[in-house]
């Protein structure tokens, strides 16, 4: 008996050394799977690092001046995609006008020659500027992915519709930017440009742009007895019975409101039935605005009409003004815009409206593209001074319906060369730099863009 438990245990003894064999044996096996496994991905990943390691490093050593540009540079087109790209959230509240500008040669979708759109003042290497970069810079949401402008896409949702662009000049560039886009997407048959250049239509999609000049979004009225002009702050812009019916609205007002008295084309104001002789600008434009805002409420059907408001667009002056400059800037730079007051009195205006207003808060984005005025690149024009007497004999219907002609915005003189011309010796004559207005294409292409990824994202309005 003694004999046979000894031969049992020992046949469990071995049977259990074969298991915890076995086991061992599993275990090991299945380990150099995994390293091998991982010692490949990791030579991978490491070769991948190698790569945009050097590409970053050729980066830094990049001789670029300090300061120049905001975000990649150009040869950061040419590192992954996963290295500038901003991480994409889904948060409802994503400001899409905050962000940065990214170098992409295939930004621009058209070109001078191929858009007649552009107004001769706007067409700055028409007009002897020989950098060409300027329209290949892309706006980069923080955060968000902005949807890709899509021309066909646009007018296939603006299909039926009529849209309206209502400012100064500046709304005036903003126009020629969105129809030159559009056109873009369509044969040369399918569009049509009105004999006044104040509108586009796509027949195809029975779509139509309309431009209406009314820097004010108000009144200015003529006294026939003595030629004063007065701004009347509590009445709407004749052009305004025009604004009825459209499907989207855009406005924008402010630069006029802050011209130097030697300049300005109004001798006074009327506010609450009086002629008021001086009154802050501040104070005159925030009346004017509550006027437009009681028009908007009264007259506009917020289930069929979509309005948008177009913050101040930056003037570069003072010390760093926009000539010769060809490239974006970061930090902070000298620019002459709407006063905080000015800025208040909208919001806050808007806030109190019952009609959703979408805010295009193009202003501080706009800020850093110094590159992309006209600058030198334009005709000789006349001076304010003589531009402010020929105002002084004008109808008012006339002060506010003339620069719908692309060729006799105020500022500006009616006829326009197609080549650039030497400087003028004649004394009225000046050659100044235009810090105001965008070349075409430039600028105004991004804010149209917005205004697209706007109506794509369904963006929350200012007041709701």
């Amino acid at each position: 008996m003694k004999t046979y438990a000894t031969i049992n245990e020992k046949w469990r003894l071995g049977a259990l050394s074969s298991i915890l064999g076995c086991i061992i044996i599993l275990y090991t096996c299945n380990k150099n799977i995994t390293s091998l496994t991982f010692g490949r991905q990791l030579q991978v990943a490491q070769s991948i690092d190698a790569k945009t390691g050097q590409q970053l490093e050729e980066r830094r050593n990049l001789d670029m001046p300090n300061n120049t540009i905001l975000g990649p540079t150009k040869q950061d087109a040419l590192l992954p995609a996963n290295v500038w790209k901003a991480n994409v959230t889904d948060d409802e509240d994503c400001d899409i006008f905050d962000g940065k500008w990214v170098y992409d040669p295939q930004e621009n979708q058209y070109t001078e020659s191929t858009c007649p759109f552009i107004s001769d003042q706007f067409t700055c290497q028409r007009n002897g500027r020989q950098d060409f970069e300027y329209p290949n810079w892309r706006w980069e949401a923080k955060g968000c992915q902005l949807p890709r402008f899509d021309g066909k896409d646009m007018l296939e949702r603006l299909r039926g519709k009529r849209v309206i662009i209502v400012g100064d000049s500046i709304n005036r560039n903003q126009f020629e930017s969105l129809s030159c886009l559009l056109y873009s997407s369509l044969s040369s048959d399918q569009a049509k440009k009105a004999a006044t250049h104040a509108q586009f239509s796509a027949k195809e999609y029975n779509f139509s742009l309309e431009s209406y000049w009314s820097p004010f979004l108000i009144q200015l009225k003529e006294n026939y007895i003595n030629g004063s002009k007065t701004l009347r702050l509590d009445t709407i812009s004749t052009t305004a019975e025009k604004w009825k019916g459209a499907d989207i609205m855009v406005f924008n007002s402010g630069h006029w409101w802050t011209h130097v008295p030697a300049i300005r084309v109004w001798d006074n104001y009327e506010h609450n039935g009086k002629i008021i002789e001086n009154m802050a600008f501040e104070s005159a434009y925030k009346a004017g605005m509550q006027t437009w805002a009681r028009w908007i409420d009264e007259n506009v059907d917020s289930s069929k009409t979509k309005v948008f408001f177009r913050s101040i667009s930056p003037v570069h002056s003072g010390k760093q003004v926009c000539m010769a400059k060809s490239e974006p800037v970061t930090g902070v730079i000298e620019t002459r815009t709407l006063s905080y007051g000015m800025k208040y009195a909208l919001e806050k205006t808007i806030e109190s409206m019952k009609t959703p207003v979408n805010y295009l808060n193009i202003t501080r984005l706009s800020q850093f593209r110094i590159d992309a005025h006209p600058g030198y690149h334009i005709r000789p024009r006349r001076s304010l001074r003589s531009t402010r007497r020929k105002h002084k004999k004008q109808n008012p219907k006339q002060l506010e319906n003339i620069p719908n002609q692309p060729n006799s915005i105020p500022d500006l003189p009616k006829s326009i060369p197609t080549q650039p011309q030497a400087i003028s010796k004649q004394p009225k004559i000046q050659r100044d730099a235009d810090c105001n207005h965008w070349c075409l294409p430039g600028l105004p292409d991004t804010w149209n863009k917005l205004l697209y990824a706007s109506l794509v994202l369904d963006t929350k309005p200012l007041n709701r």
